[in-house]
């Protein structure tokens, strides 16, 4: 996690994406996902976060509005979303870990974006 560099979000790096920041001297694209905020437009604070993560079209940042603190899950403690919920939510909530204080979801940043990608129809393109 990093403090939020500065955006440029004319100039995204990738389609779909919010906008770009430059991380280690590369410009990755950023991704401010309102719709895990109720539609909410990310304000950003002292507190706003950067969260990199590499998936496989290359590094992908998230705009995560504070980190509360971070902690190391053991595998038995993430669990598999309940068949109710499964068949109701998006393809990146991908699981649950229940703690004795709280119940936190896993989401696949990942998958996140490859359903923000635009779809490339293929089967349209002319060769010449």
């Amino acid at each position: 996690m990093l403090q939020l560099p500065p955006m440029w979000a004319s100039a995204p790096t990738q389609p779909g994406a919010d906008g770009a920041a430059e991380v280690n001297g590369m410009a990755i694209p950023v991704f401010a996902p309102t719709d895990l905020q109720d539609g909410q437009s990310v304000t950003v604070t002292s507190q706003t976060r950067l969260v990199v993560t590499n998936c496989q079209t290359g590094l992908k940042g998230f705009i995560a509005d504070a980190v509360i603190s971070v902690a190391t899950i053991a595998d038995s403690d993430v669990k598999s979303l309940p068949a109710v919920l499964a068949s109701e939510t998006p393809r990146w909530l991908q699981a649950v870990i229940m703690l004795p204080e709280s119940l936190l979801l896993v989401l696949d940043l990942c998958e996140y974006v490859a359903l923000r990608e635009p779809q490339i129809d293929h089967a349209k393109e002319v060769t010449q």
